[in-house]
C-alpha cells in the first residue's frame, strides 16, 4: 500500500548550501526584490503560455 508520509526524507530536508542561499537572500534587499521579480515574471510567463493553450481549444 502506498503511504504518502513515506517520501525519501532527503528529498524534503534543505541542504545547509541551500539554508545559506536562503539566508543570504533574506537579509540583502537587492536580492530579494530581484527574486520578486523573476518570481512575478514567470508567473505571468506561465499565465500566458495556459491562455495560449486554452484558446487553442
Amino acid at each position: 500500500m502506498f503511504n504518502s508520509n513515506s517520501q525519501d526524507s532527503s528529498r524534503n530536508q534543505m541542504s545547509a548550501e541551500q539554508a545559506a542561499v536562503i539566508e543570504k537572500i533574506l537579509q540583502d534587499p537587492l536580492l530579494l526584490r530581484r527574486l520578486c521579480d523573476r518570481v512575478y515574471q514567470l508567473m505571468l510567463e506561465d499565465a500566458r503560455l495556459q491562455r495560449d493553450r486554452l484558446m487553442r481549444f
